[in-house]
């Protein structure tokens, strides 16, 4: 897994308890089902998930422009 920049995809959070509302009004206005890629855990961190389903933390990751 790499962290650089210049890769643009919409991400966004929701809490768990609109995640499937929220899906379904994503569906309808991209014309296809989003993915979850992730979760956040309160007080521990921010996780993406791999090809292979594992969890990555990318809590202190980013791109930082010079």
């Amino acid at each position: 897994f790499r962290s650089g920049g210049e890769d643009f995809e919409l991400v966004w959070t929701v809490s768990p308890e609109i995640a499937k509302r929220s899906r379904d009004l994503a569906s309808k206005m991209l014309g296809h089902t989003p993915f979850c890629i992730g979760h956040i855990e309160n007080g521990k961190g921010v996780y993406i998930s791999d090809r292979w389903n594992n969890l990555l933390e990318i809590t202190l990751q980013g791109f930082e422009h010079v």
